[in-house]
């Protein structure tokens, strides 16, 4: 059974136009007393969000809405929602502050075309961004539902000189059955009109083209999701292991599954978020990958040996860990083993224990900056050492160490690294007193 925690969510929609405007021009001739003047048609629209209405359910033994328990409720109009959230419109921007399951909202977006051209205009609602809370909403764009909607563009159409564009009705609802994985979870939904002049070649398409955030219980069905370009993310439901090649642009979603991914390609703007290991060792094995990979909101296991640390990182990749909890199981291992130069390390808002040896190990230098910010060493070894230094900045600020005794138990190896560029080791207590590097 799913419990019903208040959602400390935040839902912006955002409405703004884009606009592509005509341009002027000059038309010459040889003919000194003939005169004539041009002027440039402009595109311009306006649009609004009008009609907003609140709703949360009621218990009602007749109501059409059920949850997963078989109770029944129906949607009534409401002020604020019933547990306390509310919304609020300023200009362009509708933002819903803490949405509750049961709880849904509709309204419409009006504009006109106040160009002294016609125009074709179309329409585009997407996610920019929080794909986790909006793959548990339900969209209804003109009386269309759309669950886990990534973005919806809808067909152009003409509009003349002064006319009003169809009225767009939007209703977003996050359902009864919605569980404790959107919980404090935000997501901001852009809804954007695009208006061209009215002869402008413009996509075919005569239906709308809809997008929505897979999820995938296979690793075929996760690789396949992540070669697409059109999808921005993805929510995982199994354990699994997969390999991934090239990669970009994508938000991974474990969802407390222990999911393990070799990298072997170049990887650009990737987010992987809430991966539970159940199992030691290369949660994430970047030996063989270039780019820049952001670790978040994960607990990791590490066991045995060199291979397997947690965090197997490569030559040529840049690694963000946040956010993160990485414990050793067995053996004499790491949180993170880099063997070769490597670029830049960022790693904030984590907690490493049980380490017996170095927590961090990176094998050659770091060719861009080490930061390591506002984490917790609960580990009787050394912290970090990189073995050839830092050709960039090194930062080791608020940090709290304990039982750190420095590796092989020397008070001055907790920390081992050497930098080209500033060295700041600021904020950080060693078992309450302050410390600083010597």
């Amino acid at each position: 059974m799913k419990k019903k925690i208040l959602l400390s969510s935040i839902l912006t929609i955002i409405i703004c136009l884009c606009l592509i405007a005509g341009s002027t021009f000059a038309l010459f001739t040889s003919t000194s007393d003939v005169n004539i003047a041009v002027t440039a048609g402009k595109v311009e629209m306006t649009a609004n969000i009008v009609d907003l209405q609140l709703y949360s359910v009621e218990a009602n033994t007749n109501g059409t809405v059920i949850d997963e328990n078989g109770n029944a409720y129906e949607y009534k109009p409401v002020s604020q929602f019933i547990n306390g959230g509310t919304a609020t419109v300023d200009g362009s921007v509708l933002t819903v502050d803490k949405i509750t399951p049961g709880d849904k909202f509709d309204f419409t977006v009006t504009g006109t075309n106040t160009s002294d051209v016609a125009i074709q205009y179309r329409y585009i609602i997407e996610c920019l961004d929080g794909y986790k809370l909006m793959s548990g909403l339900v969209v209804t764009i003109n009386g269309t539902e759309y669950e886990s909607l990534a973005s919806y563009t809808s067909a152009y159409s003409t509009l003349a000189v002064e006319q009003d564009i169809a009225p767009i009705n939007v209703t977003v609802e996050l359902p009864v059955t919605a569980g404790n994985e959107y919980q404090a979870q935000t997501t901001s939904i852009r809804v954007v009109v695009e208006a061209v002049q009215g002869n402008a070649v413009v996509a075919d398409n005569t239906e709308p083209v809809v997008v929505s955030i897979p999820a995938v219980s296979t690793p075929d069905d996760l690789k396949a999701a992540l070669a697409n370009a059109d999808i921005p993310a993805v929510n995982v439901l199994e354990d699994m292991a997969v390999e991934v090649g090239d990669i970009a642009n994508k938000t991974i979603y474990a969802n407390g599954n222990d999911v393990r991914f070799t990298f072997t390609g170049t990887v650009d703007d990737v987010i992987v978020d809430g991966v539970v290991a159940t199992v030691g060792g290369n949660s994430f094995n970047l030996k063989n990958a270039t780019g820049t990979l952001a670790v978040v909101n994960s607990e990791l296991l590490s066991s045995g040996s060199t291979n397997g640390s947690a965090f197997l990182a490569g030559p040529n990749a840049n690694l963000i860990i946040d956010n993160c909890k990485v414990t050793r199981v067995e053996g004499k291992t790491y949180a993170l083993y880099n063997s070769g130069a490597s670029g830049s390390l960022t790693i904030t808002n984590c907690t490493f224990e049980g380490f017996t040896s170095w927590v961090l190990q990176v094998n050659n230098k770091v060719n861009g900056s080490v930061l390591v910010d506002n984490c917790t060493f609960n580990s009787p070894d050394g912290v970090l050492k990189v073995l050839s230094g830092v050709e960039g900045d090194f930062t080791f600020t608020n940090n709290t160490m304990i039982g750190c005794k420095g590796h092989d138990g020397k008070a001055n190896q907790i920390i081992s690294v050497s930098c080209t560029g500033t060295a700041t080791v600021t904020g950080n207590t060693l078992d309450g007193a302050a410390w600083t590097q010597e």
